[in-house]
């Protein structure tokens, strides 16, 4: 009888607990790191976004922007699944030098980190 009782119980309680789990999937962020030359992290550099390099070359066309914190990084949320140019400016020094893009397209639920010098 108890482990009738006992089985009883066991399976009433794993019907109950077998709800279905969902995930919600999470946009595409991109963390970018602003450093000098001398690997100094850059505070307040101002960071923008943009889904081409002609957008990038004529400062068109900003998908998004901001400015880096105190460890000179800043993070974007909500981006679509495609490779992105950035323009990092501080003062006088800008990543121009180069062209600055994510090295591929960004992945739903992945957080890309790209680290870019300033000049």
């Amino acid at each position: 009888m108890n482990k009738f009782y006992f089985l009883f119980i066991f399976f009433f309680i794993m019907s109950h607990c077998s709800e279905k789990i969902t995930y919600a999937d999470v946009a595409p962020q991109l963390e970018i790191i602003v450093k000098t030359e001398t690997g100094q992290l850059v505070s307040r550099a101002q960071v923008s976004l943009f889904e081409t390099e002609d957008d990038w070359i004529n400062k068109t066309n900003i998908v998004q922007s901001g400015e880096t914190d105190g460890q000179g990084c800043i993070l974007f949320s909500d981006l679509d699944e495609i490779k992105y140019y950035f323009l990092a400016v501080k003062n006088s020094m800008t990543n121009r030098n180069e062209v600055s893009e994510t090295n591929e397209v960004l992945k739903v639920n992945v957080k890309a980190i790209v680290e870019t010098t300033i000049k």
